[in-house]
């Protein structure tokens, strides 16, 4: 869903040992929407969702 991360979404990223060893595909970021339809969540779900799915750690959302 979130798709490949880059230095974009996740600063750092390329420099990790993980990062370096394997050749990952690179997959675009998908629209929750299409999986999770607005009569099961509107918009301020969607944006909490997002929220919590967040690639880099600093940015994610926390419960405080």
């Amino acid at each position: 869903i979130l798709g490949t991360p880059t230095e974009e979404t996740w600063p750092g990223i390329s420099q990790t040992n993980v990062f370096k060893q394997y050749k990952w595909p690179m997959m675009p970021k998908m629209n929750l929407r299409d999986f999770i339809g607005s009569e099961l969540v509107d918009d301020l779900g969607l944006d909490l969702l997002w929220k919590m799915l967040e690639y880099d750690p600093t940015k994610r959302i926390t419960a405080r």
